[in-house]
């Protein structure tokens, strides 16, 4: 499910084969997992800082609300060794998490940066 105003922000993930083709897409462009916890007012607020980077940027913010699939974020945290926290972002690229942040360390710009970084490395 696809959502937001104005552009598009987040495409929601809930599935392992969805997860699979993001992991794939990362081959040739950086993909951004934010981890969304409905239970934490942290998250909320990583959450407007997503929207925001989602307006203005790409790539699109692919959301996964841990609540809806929980299996989905352990699997997440066991493929690239990173411990499960909310609100969480993660930047893959080539298969792998180029960049990962937590709680207040998620900013519509830390992603931006992120993402540069990526680019700059790659062209």
């Amino acid at each position: 499910m696809i959502w937001g105003s104005r552009r598009t922000t987040f495409e929601d993930l809930s599935t392992e084969a969805a997860l699979d083709a993001l992991i794939q897409a990362s081959m040739s462009e950086p993909i951004v997992l934010f981890k969304h916890s409905q239970m934490c007012g942290a998250s909320y607020r990583a959450q407007r800082e997503m929207e925001e980077y989602g307006r203005e940027a790409s790539p699109r913010v692919n959301r996964l609300v841990v609540q809806r699939a929980r299996a989905l974020s352990e699997r997440i945290e066991d493929l690239f060794g990173i411990r499960h926290q909310t609100p969480q972002v993660i930047v893959l690229f080539g298969g792998v998490s180029v960049f990962d942040t937590s709680h207040r360390g998620v900013t519509a710009e830390a992603v931006r940066a992120a993402i540069s970084s990526v680019q700059r490395h790659n062209d």
